[in-house]
């Protein structure tokens, strides 16, 4: 029987930031032209707020839900009726937000996420419910729900039985007694926290302060500068340099004083805006783990909440990054299939972080009791790319011969870029041929080790996740038995490779017969 509900009213707030959000654009031309056309502006916003309105109030009166034992239903439309179904076995994670003006009515949006084709949008979202619909889904994906009726059935079954059946109907209900309290043991046992994380101001501080990424907004201030000091050249060769007798060393310094406060500035502006971005995400981020869910709380003004069941998880990662393996800190990422929901998220939710930033000296004893099957113990890592630089710069030193001279001979700005970019990418390469290696940690699972960018990143892979294994090479790497190896997993709704590059055939036989292994 269906039991069709309406989200609450604060819905309608909801649907309206929402749209506003994709008409931004718009509102943001109309204020800049306030000041030459009020009366046009003032009528374009007008406009933009009737039709966010109308939309908003049109998904309110249409858009509708029903949770059951057995799954989750979306309705909407009028004209052209549409009826989702999400049975629970198909939940790959379930996401919660909650906006500061839910908090006070104990409301939250719940996202539910499952492996389809979509890479964008939640399968099912309940824009605005109770926050007990949360713990309602929980009961059902887990079969919580249909323990307890069984259990209730068979308790009443036996009060009704007759006299004559007593002797029967006791020792039934003693055996059904015992069991009920084993049922209850180990659902107790499943709902133990095992392992908990939370993400300290001091953390935070430390993570945005040694974020690469953030460092890529200096390129524009950079740019700016280098234009500055171009446009200062033009002005200074336009003025006789009779005017600047004795005023050289002066001016040099001037220069230097300029470009030194711009980049000092723009250094002292990356590091804010860094950590302004990271600390609204971070704030409060707290990981509680279960023998079979992970649950990450995290957000300042919009509080989120992800429930991931452990096996669900297809891998996890190991980033040590260049600056935080100084500091001996690393960072952790789940690997899950299903599309992640990316509408409403920020570029830091591009990898789905589990522990953001935590010492190496206990990292490994924190994943011991998250995932005792992918880690065991610290792995020992066999590198394999002793004694085959070569083959790890060859395309980029013939990169460099062939382009670098070219870009001298047209510009000398751009020859320097290119020599730039040579070195980087053969200090890249250097590293990867560093670090490449792998670990068979038991008949279930194996750990590849690569350094892709700035980061040692070190991937966990369950053999029953792995999709396909391929291995490959050219004529001439073949003469020298090396070759290439390649695990493909899914990851979120796409296919993900993990692989080593140049491998002594022994190792390649190795890892092969790994994925070639009976499972048991």
């Amino acid at each position: 029987m269906s039991n069709r509900k309406r989200f609450h009213p604060l819905a309608i707030l909801a649907y309206l930031i929402t749209s506003f959000k994709r008409f931004m654009f718009l509102i943001f031309l109309a204020l800049l032209n306030i000041g030459e056309d009020k009366v046009f502006s003032l009528i374009m916003i007008s406009g933009i707020f009737v039709l966010c309105l109308i939309v908003a109030l049109y998904k309110y009166f249409t858009h509708t839900y029903d949770i059951n034992q057995d799954k989750i239903l979306m309705y909407n439309g009028i004209f052209i009726k549409k009826e989702r179904e999400i049975p629970y076995e198909r939940i790959q994670t379930i996401k919660q937000r909650q906006w500061f003006f839910y908090k006070p009515f104990n409301l939250v949006q719940i996202l539910i996420e499952t492996g389809s084709t979509s890479d964008q949008e939640a399968e099912a979202s309940l824009i605005c419910v109770d926050a007990s619909h949360i713990d309602l889904i929980e009961e059902h994906r887990q079969g919580r729900h249909e323990k307890k009726r069984v259990e209730g059935n068979v308790s009443e079954n036996a009060i009704s039985n007759n006299t004559n059946d007593l002797a029967d109907s006791l020792d039934y209900d003693a055996s059904g007694v015992i069991e009920n309290k084993t049922k209850e043991k180990e659902v107790d046992s499943d709902n133990e926290i095992i392992y908990q994380y939370k993400m300290s101001y001091k953390d935070i501080l430390l993570y945005a302060l040694t974020d690469l990424e953030a460092f890529l907004i200096l390129i524009p201030i950079i740019i700016f500068v280098w234009e500055i000091i171009s446009e200062f050249d033009i002005i200074l060769n336009l003025i006789p340099n009779s005017v600047f007798e004795g005023f050289d060393v002066l001016m040099a310094q001037a220069l230097w004083i300029i470009v030194t406060f711009f980049l000092v500035s723009g250094l002292v502006l990356v590091l804010i805006i860094s950590l302004i971005k990271n600390f609204l995400y971070y704030f409060e981020f707290t990981v509680t783990c279960t023998r079979k869910t992970i649950t990450i709380e995290y957000g300042m003004f919009e509080r989120k909440t992800q429930k991931i069941p452990l096996n669900k998880v297809q891998g996890i990662k190991i980033y040590q990054q260049v600056l935080r393996r100084v500091l001996h800190m690393s960072s952790v990422e789940v690997i899950i299939i299903g599309g992640q929901e990316t509408v409403g998220e920020s570029e830091l939710e591009n990898k789905l972080l589990l522990l953001p930033l935590i010492s190496s000296r206990v990292l490994y004893e924190a994943l011991i009791m998250i995932f005792p099957g992918y880690v065991t113990r610290e792995p020992d890592t066999k590198l394999v790319g002793k004694g085959k630089l070569f083959y790890f710069w060859r395309w980029v030193l013939l990169f460099g011969v062939l382009l670098v001279p070219v870009g001298f001979y047209f510009f000398t700005w751009l020859g320097f870029i290119l020599a730039v970019i040579t070195v980087l990418l053969l200090f890249l390469q250097w590293l990867d041929y560093r670090h490449q290696g792998y670990s068979i940690i038991s008949k279930n699972y194996i750990m590849i080790q690569n350094f892709l960018g700035f980061s040692k990143v070190q991937t966990f892979l369950n053999h029953s996740k792995i999709q396909a294994f391929d291995k490959n090479s050219s004529w001439l790497l073949l003469n020298k038995n090396i070759g290439h190896v390649n695990f493909h997993i899914k990851s979120g709704i796409s296919d993900m490779s993990v692989g080593l590059r140049f491998v002594d055939g022994n190792h390649i036989n190795e890892i092969q017969r790994f994925f070639n292994r009976v499972q048991y």
